[in-house]
């Protein structure tokens, strides 16, 4: 028998996800202020960790949203880069529990969010403005190295911003930067998040999500022979995730 959000649109679906997610935020924001006030160490894993747990729970059972992750290589406990296409809000969420302990390459605009950015800003994350250019550039590669000799895993999205399903746009310089100064090993991230979770889209579609971890990027290319691999590599295993979204039959005809 169908269940009570099993009839709902799929608007109202996302409406009542949306309270949900915005009431679970600025309740633990206010419960776990103390620990905020004391930078306690646990907000640097445990607190995103449950909130993000939270989060998929609720896409699961509110949005009938999940995922499946397809690996080409045993995923790595630590010092590798993952370079991820970024479609939509859930891979910031769903890579907290598929990626061991991962470090964030974010932009200094997050950090202006209320209660969130609060947060954002005490966990490890490399945090950059991108207006300072080759400034910008350098703390990444000084902060991904000094992450990856404590045996973490970093996430950078190559585009620099989110982009819609089927859409393609240069990468920025910073991952090519790294790749030049440190030679990591790069895993590039596919994905169709944005099939069912568009770029700041209200509506979330039911469905399963497909990540795909694909094979690491050849090492000691010169800088643009390593861009133009990365590039090749994720758009072409994302077109291909875009093509098949796996939506839910509920969820068709809206």
């Amino acid at each position: 028998m169908s269940t009570t959000y099993d009839k709902l649109n799929a608007v109202g679906r996302s409406l009542v996800y949306q309270i949900a997610i915005t009431c679970v935020t600025v309740g633990m924001g206010i419960a776990c202020l103390p620990l905020l006030l004391l930078k306690h160490p646990t907000l640097k894993y445990a607190i995103p960790y449950r909130w993000t747990s939270i989060a998929l729970w609720l896409q699961r059972y509110i949005l009938h949203l999940t995922y499946d992750v397809r690996s080409h290589a045993p995923l790595a406990s630590g010092g590798v880069i993952y370079a991820v296409k970024h479609q939509s809000a859930w891979e910031t969420m769903a890579l907290w529990h598929i990626l061991d302990r991962p470090v964030f390459v974010l932009k200094k605009e997050l950090l202006s969010i209320p209660v969130f950015g609060w947060y954002l800003a005490h966990a490890d994350n490399i945090v950059i403005d991108r207006s300072a250019g080759k400034q910008a550039v350098a703390q990444i590669i000084d902060q991904s190295m000094k992450y990856m000799m404590q045996g973490r895993n970093i996430v950078m999205f190559p585009e620099g911003t989110r982009t819609r399903a089927g859409a393609e746009v240069k990468y920025k310089n910073g991952i090519g930067a790294v790749y030049e100064a440190i030679s990591p090993t790069i895993h590039p991230v596919a994905l169709n998040s944005g099939c069912f979770w568009g770029r700041n889209r209200f509506i979330r579609r039911a469905g399963v999500i497909e990540l795909e971890i694909l094979p690491s990027v050849t090492k000691n290319l010169s800088k643009s022979d390593f861009m133009q691999a990365l590039h090749t590599q994720i758009e072409t295993a994302t077109a291909r995730l875009v093509a098949t979204p796996k939506y839910r039959e509920t969820c068709d005809s809206y």
